[in-house]
């Protein structure tokens, strides 16, 4: 029973710290519908910090050019997806850095997002 019980405190502790991490402490909203939606966004959000620092984890390459893995999130920041005058919608080039995190998490990125070269 003891080794079930520090099992869930471990649980627990790990969950609260990733709640830190994603400042979802305070929660105010005005209605359940409310809180339950930021409670769902929140789980979505732990489910893909958790991929997103997995993946870190095992990935040489990244660890090596990023010492954490809120580094890479802070990396991929600066992609915009934006519209023109004329209607039509564009994304932002990446930087060479930004495709090597999209190769490691395997998306595919479009040819004209990729860093131009002269």
């Amino acid at each position: 029973m003891l080794k079930i019980y520090r099992t869930r405190d471990e649980q627990e502790k790990y969950f609260e710290q990733m709640k830190d991490q994603m400042d979802f402490h305070t929660v105010e909203c005005s209605s359940q519908d409310g809180k339950n939606g930021r409670d769902f966004i929140l789980f979505v959000g732990l489910i893909l910090s958790s991929v997103l620092r997995n993946t870190w984890k095992q990935s040489v390459e990244l660890r090596k050019q990023f010492k954490t893995s809120l580094s890479v999130l802070d990396e991929m920041a600066d992609i915009r997806w934006g519209r023109h005058e004329d209607g039509e919608e564009h994304m932002s080039e990446f930087m060479s850095s930004q495709v090597e995190i999209c190769k490691a998490y395997g998306i595919h990125v479009l040819l004209e997002c990729l860093p131009s070269v002269e």
